[in-house]
């Protein structure tokens, strides 16, 4: 293993997530360079939400040295992981763990590898999940304190494997040791608990996981835990999904996930189709046709199915509905006009690339008030369906 040049830049990055206080003092150290204390700031700076402003600093960085290097993608990765942009995050982490070996950093490397897990849990890639744990296995030797921390990863892979006897078996272990954890590690064992008792239906304990997690004075009103509490609110005591749309504009999958709920309980469909789209460009792989999820659970899938399950709107726009079924679907769900634009792109799977397309639009509209006995009018470039008052 290569030798590390700059060992006060070591002892800060070590010092950052156990003793944050002390690794302040580094700021004003003579023997380090601007680009280190640049990257402990940084880090430190994460501890605070400061997300995007670590990212606009350093990917203006480029370090020579390449253990400062591994660091600053290090700390590049964890700040895209905490705004859940995990594809950025995990080429980060990876390009950290690939540069760094470095004899007597075995540590960094071990928690570059816990949060490169940590984007694995996030995505529910379980073959990540289960190679992190074994990278951290193989650091074990040169870091033996890292076996609680191993296990709490393994608590993690059981939860998300949904093997619910492992996991309850460690549940115990995990609750008499959480305090020899550090700050991050026992908030992420917490997060843990709470997708445990939220995959197994029990909001009620979930609710209470989350309290522990709001014992942290800077997660208290954290945007994460913002979007859980509304989300759980909303799941065990039916209250509205009571969360401003603008807290989340640097995080985009929370907020298209929370535009797309939001949408739902006030019945604007269209709406909730154009965020559900732009879900499917950040989760291709579990965001199918609206509103289709097939990922593990989570606080989302939960109270997606029991929006769309009290709306009898699931499922909805499959492949095998005629075209006279899908805009039925559409304008019965919607409680107010729809764009032509969206209801061809929704039915025809492409654009609108000519005004012959809305001919083609008209045509379909005529024919399903003939098949379904409906009115629907035309208002401002968008259909609406005109609902019959009582008697």
């Amino acid at each position: 293993m290569k030798a590390i040049k700059h060992k006060a830049f070591l002892q800060a990055v070590v010092l950052v997530n156990t003793e944050s206080r002390k690794a302040k003092f580094y700021l004003n150290d003579k023997r380090m360079t601007l680009q280190e204390k640049t990257i402990i700031a940084s880090f430190l700076a994460l501890r605070d939400f400061e997300n995007q402003e670590v990212i606009d600093v350093l990917t203006k960085m480029i370090c020579h040295d390449p253990f400062v290097e591994s660091q600053r993608h290090f700390c590049l990765g964890a700040a895209f992981n905490n705004l859940t942009q995990f594809k950025e995050a995990e080429f980060h982490l990876l390009e950290s763990i690939g540069m760094n070996h470095f004899a007597g950093a075995e540590l960094l490397s071990f928690g570059a590898c816990q949060s490169l897990f940590t984007v694995y849990l996030n995505t529910h890639y379980l073959n990540g999940m289960s190679d992190m744990i074994a990278r951290m296995k193989i650091l074990f030797f040169s870091f033996p304190n890292s076996s609680l921390y191993i296990k709490g990863c393994e608590f993690s892979y059981a939860i998300q494997v949904q093997d619910f006897t492992k996991a309850r078996l460690m549940l115990a272990y995990m609750e008499e040791n959480h305090h020899s954890l550090n700050e991050h590690q026992r908030i992420s064992y917490f997060y843990d608990l709470f997708e445990l008792y939220l995959f197994m239906d029990n909001f009620k304990q979930a609710e209470s996981a989350l309290e522990r997690i709001k014992r942290f004075k800077k997660y208290k009103n954290s945007i994460h835990t913002k979007y859980m509490q509304g989300l759980i609110s909303f799941l065990l005591e039916a209250a509205p999904i009571y969360l401003y749309e603008k807290d989340f504009a640097e995080y985009p999958l929370l907020l298209n996930q929370l535009i797309c709920l939001k949408s739902l309980e006030c019945g604007d469909l269209s709406t909730a189709l154009k965020s559900w789209n732009k879900l499917k460009v950040l989760e291709p792989g579990v965001i199918k046709d609206p509103f289709i999820y097939v990922g593990p659970p989570n606080l989302f899938s939960k109270a997606l199915l029991k929006l769309t399950r009290k709306s009898n709107m699931l499922p909805i726009l499959n492949d095998s509905m005629i075209k006279e079924e899908k805009l039925f679907y559409l304008l019965t769900l919607s409680k107010g006009p729809i764009q032509k634009e969206m209801i061809y792109q929704e039915i025809w799977n492409s654009p609108v690339e000519s005004k012959d397309e809305f001919s083609k639009l008209a045509k379909l509209v005529q024919r399903t008030k003939e098949k379904y006995g409906i009115e629907i009018k035309s208002l401002k470039g968008s259909y609406y369906l005109v609902t019959k008052k009582a008697s």
